[in-house]
């Protein structure tokens, strides 16, 4: 285990979340994405095995909000599929960030996570392809049904 790499990792993941509580700020974002992207070259995926699960969940969260850079997501994306095949990354994160990516292509989504705001001001998911099959596929990555998340987030961002 890497405990400064971990460490570091955590305190990226700290910055990050408190931006997006906060204000957001670019000179940071781009720090954590110059750092991460160093991260991902030196070590491949920084699994649970060299981070710990946080450290693993931290990596995940900083690559999720790299948007800029969708080639790299796509990248760690590939090895975060690797490492779940170890049991060193979880398979809720691979599927947010499966989501993610197909969202920044203009793709539809595979399992659900992703949400924008529609031209009446409403939360809505992202389009979803196969939305038949959406709780098998949800079910198989450890994830909550749609309908639970789909509810969740309607309060959350529009309200009762």
């Amino acid at each position: 285990m890497n405990n400064s790499l971990r460490k570091l990792l955590l305190k990226m993941m700290n910055e990050d979340q408190k931006m997006c509580k906060t204000e957001w700020d670019i000179d940071i974002h781009e720090k954590h994405m110059r750092k991460i992207r160093q991260i991902v070259k030196t070590f491949g995926w920084p699994g649970s095995d060299l981070v710990g699960e946080d450290g693993a969940k931290a990596a995940w969260l900083i690559v999720q909000h790299c948007d800029e850079d969708v080639k790299f997501q796509k990248q760690c994306l590939q090895l975060m599929i690797c490492s779940v095949e170890k049991k060193q990354a979880n398979p809720e994160d691979v599927a947010y960030l499966q989501d993610r990516v197909a969202r920044n292509l203009g793709n539809k989504q595979v399992y659900g996570t992703q949400f924008y705001t529609n031209s009446e001001g409403k939360y809505r998911p992202w389009p979803i392809r196969d939305i038949k099959n959406i709780e098998s596929r949800r079910r198989k990555a450890g994830m909550q049904t749609f309908k639970e998340y789909n509810k969740y987030m309607m309060s959350k961002y529009n309200g009762p």
